[in-house]
């Protein structure tokens, strides 16, 4: 109700609104940009800052898509990518960015259905904990 709420006041006033939670998944539904803010000694440092879109340009190298589908997989890659069955009925492929999702929904409509289909690890928080990662070191 309150998500809903700043929703509908940006929308239709057009007012900026800072919100600062560790909820990212409800954010994802509200934000359009985001600032990640590392904690110091000497106070707050930004660490990044983007939207979801160029956040996922920028850390999402490595797409992780799970597929529900009554494929055999022979192996441990289909079409050249890294795949692995992960429950009955869902496979897992590792592709190297999401511009490479559509071929392989066509290969693998040639051979199987297609029930479906998600990207695993391009949301928010996904993408927060690679930018922490990458910024370790600091």
């Amino acid at each position: 109700m309150v998500l809903a709420s700043i929703r509908n006041l940006n929308q239709r006033d057009g007012t900026t609104i800072i919100l600062c939670s560790h909820l990212l998944q409800q954010l994802e539904t509200v934000c359009h940009r985001y600032l990640f803010l590392q904690p110091g000694a000497t106070g707050a440092k930004l660490i990044e800052q983007g939207t979801l879109q160029q956040l996922e340009a920028k850390y999402g190298k490595e797409v992780v898509l799970s597929v529900e589908t009554n494929l055999a997989l022979k192996g441990d890659q289909f079409q050249g990518l890294p795949a692995r069955q992960i429950a009955a009925g869902r496979l897992e492929f590792s592709l190297p960015d999401r511009a490479a999702v559509p071929g392989l929904l066509r290969h693998l409509l040639i051979e199987a259905n297609v029930y479906s289909a998600v990207l695993a690890n391009t949301d928010l928080e996904s993408l927060y904990f690679k930018i922490r990662e990458g910024n370790q070191h600091e």
